[in-house]
């Protein structure tokens, strides 16, 4: 936690925003690991991101517990796959739902939209069958702490000129990297 996850992948969301596709944005917890609201909060936030779901929307708005969720997640996939539309999925903090199940609605999320959806997630878990499968596709890029951590250089032009040597090694040490740490340094010393 701190190291700019959500950060960086809402940055890309709005890097998106506008464009070409229609962007979703939705913020897991833990309740949203039962498939049935995983896929119903999916539906629900493409279809306010502007792609009409029609009646799919309908059956997210009640749960999707008036059909199978094999069925709904075909339809979904196959709405997505023949419209004229591109689809960004941004999912913030899915370790948090992270399952099995949600793992294979992904799954056939991307292999059956055919390109029309990009899915980007923001996790502390990056282990999970799927998603190493899909970096070793290529089909995902993985982004952890270390590649988002602060280096020496970036923590020095963080403060400038005004510390020593000695303070700048200090900081460094406590902080880690940590962008959060090093943002509370920086308010503590008084810049």
């Amino acid at each position: 936690a701190g190291y700019g996850k959500s950060v960086l992948l809402s940055q890309w969301y709005y890097k998106n925003l506008g464009g070409e596709s229609h962007c979703v944005w939705i913020s897991l917890d833990e309740a949203d690991s039962d498939p049935n609201q995983f896929l119903a909060l999916i539906i629900l936030a493409i279809d306010c991101a502007g792609h009409e779901m029609r009646q799919l929307a309908v059956l997210a708005d009640v749960g999707l517990v008036v059909t199978s969720l094999a069925t709904v997640l075909q339809r979904t996939a196959a709405m997505i796959a023949n419209s004229d539309s591109r689809i960004l999925l941004c999912l913030d903090d899915y370790h948090r739902a992270h399952c099995d199940e949600t793992d294979m609605i992904l799954r056939e999320l991307a292999d059956q939209t055919y390109g029309k959806m990009r899915i980007c997630l923001s996790t502390r878990d990056v282990s999970t069958p799927s998603l190493t499968n899909l970096l070793i596709t290529g089909d995902a890029i993985s982004i952890d702490a270390q590649d988002l951590k602060f280096s020496d250089s970036e923590v020095r032009a963080t403060f400038g000129n005004d510390l020593s040597d000695e303070d700048y090694k200090s900081i460094q040490s406590k902080v880690e990297g940590w962008p959060v740490a090093l943002q509370l340094a920086k308010l503590l010393v008084g810049q």
